[in-house]
């Protein structure tokens, strides 16, 4: 596998359960679409302090006019994603990440892969792209039922 890393500027999620309306704008600043963070999160039905639930991005999306690809995935599907230019976003359970310590659901951006790393744009942290194992990122992603959503339009 030939290594990719797309340059997904990085956001920081303002608060906590904010990370998939964070997400999104990353995903949708790279696409050159810049939209009000306040509209994201209206669109998502975003809980402050509590999230926002995957499926959301579907109707969020037809509301900005762009298609959602959304559903179960692998890492091949994944690398698919990332050599034709879209960022997917990842649901994960933290606690198989190595860099973090709760374990809670959460939202990340793939901003790349390579043989044996894959690389995130996490909203909660400071630093990124963080590189993170192949086999601890697919552990996490597993807890989530390897969901995964990309705009493809």
């Amino acid at each position: 596998m030939q290594r990719i890393l797309l340059p997904v500027v990085h956001f920081q999620q303002p608060q906590t359960g904010e990370c998939l309306p964070t997400c999104v704008a990353m995903v949708l600043h790279y696409r050159g679409v810049d939209v009000h963070y306040a509209q994201l999160t209206k669109l998502l039905g975003t809980i402050p302090g509590f999230g926002t639930p995957s499926f959301r991005l579907l109707d969020a999306g037809r509301s900005l006019g762009v298609k959602v690809e959304y559903g179960q995935g692998n890492l091949a599907t994944l690398y698919r994603h990332l050599q034709r230019n879209r960022p997917p976003i990842v649901f994960v359970q933290t606690g198989q990440l190595p860099y973090w310590t709760e374990d809670v659901h959460h939202a990340v951006v793939v901003v790349g892969m390579s043989g044996s790393e894959i690389y995130l744009n996490d909203p909660a942290i400071v630093q990124a792209p963080i590189a993170v194992p192949l086999g601890d990122f697919d552990l996490a992603w597993l807890e989530r039922d390897e969901l995964y959503a990309a705009l493809t339009d």
